[in-house]
């Protein structure tokens, strides 16, 4: 068959791309070795509760991420949390610790030791640094300390992406810490003279599978293929090849 696009994968990422193609006309398949579709985002609804087994909320980091939400015709029921109010909970040691946007709240808590702490407020006195393609991981140990990357940063990153620190490139994952850095030296500093208002953090009534979900709605018949495995990708002189199989044995392909 001929298409215009196969996505490895039916993560946010890769049904975003296909919802987006599908919109304007042109023809995908995903391919998802999983008998599910939404990667790392899933909610469970049982009893009247809502539970999130991987990330439990949204950043929006930019126009072009409301932009997304938009196309998708979520808008309207998208919920955004109140980032001058609130508390985040973070479990370590076997207790329960409480932040809120408050700075002043992390100092106070038992999260960190007091070594943590100073190393944490030494971030204040460093120079700019970083390389292109640094890992949020990387990034946490250099600017703030390992004890705050392993308490702190790890628990907020799994809470908004559900992935490995040590593999999310961070202008991508947190493009505004990267700003920090640069414009302010400190990103403790800039984080404070940003605007709060600007940092959006949603999600929806009935949870972030919600929005995947309405990805899928917006594919073609078929075009979900799950617990299909690619068997190959060759590039060749009239463009890309590749096929694939299903659990039951089925094989398929596409240029």
């Amino acid at each position: 068959m001929e298409l215009d696009a196969v996505v490895l994968g039916a993560g946010p990422a890769g049904l975003s791309t296909a919802a987006a193609l599908a919109r304007r006309g042109g023809s995908v398949v995903v391919l998802e070795p999983a008998a599910r579709a939404g990667g790392a985002i899933m909610t469970v609804r049982e009893s009247g509760w809502r539970v999130e087994l991987g990330p439990n909320t949204l950043q929006l980091e930019s126009e072009a991420d409301a932009k997304i939400i938009g196309e998708l015709g979520l808008a309207g029921e998208m919920i955004e949390a109140d980032a001058r109010g609130g508390r985040r909970l973070i479990a370590h040691g076997g207790e329960l610790h409480a932040l809120t946007s408050d700075p002043r709240s992390l100092l106070r808590s038992g999260l960190l030791t007091t070594g943590g702490k100073l190393r944490l407020l030494g971030e204040v006195l460093q120079s700019r640094g970083g390389f292109e393609g640094e890992t949020v991981r990387a990034f946490a140990e250099r600017r703030f300390g390992i004890e705050a990357a392993d308490r702190l940063v790890d628990p907020v990153v799994n809470g908004i992406f559900a992935g490995d620190p040590g593999r999310l490139v961070l202008e991508h994952a947190f493009p505004s810490l990267a700003r920090a850095e640069s414009e302010h030296r400190s990103v403790i500093l800039g984080l404070r003279r940003a605007d709060a208002s600007q940092r959006r953090i949603a999600s929806f009534p009935g949870g972030l599978s919600r929005l995947t979900e309405t990805m899928v709605a917006q594919l073609p018949p078929s075009a979900l293929r799950l617990s299909t495995t690619a068997t190959l990708i060759r590039r060749g002189p009239g463009g890309w090849d590749v096929a694939w199989r299903s659990a039951d044995g089925t094989e398929d392909g596409a240029r």
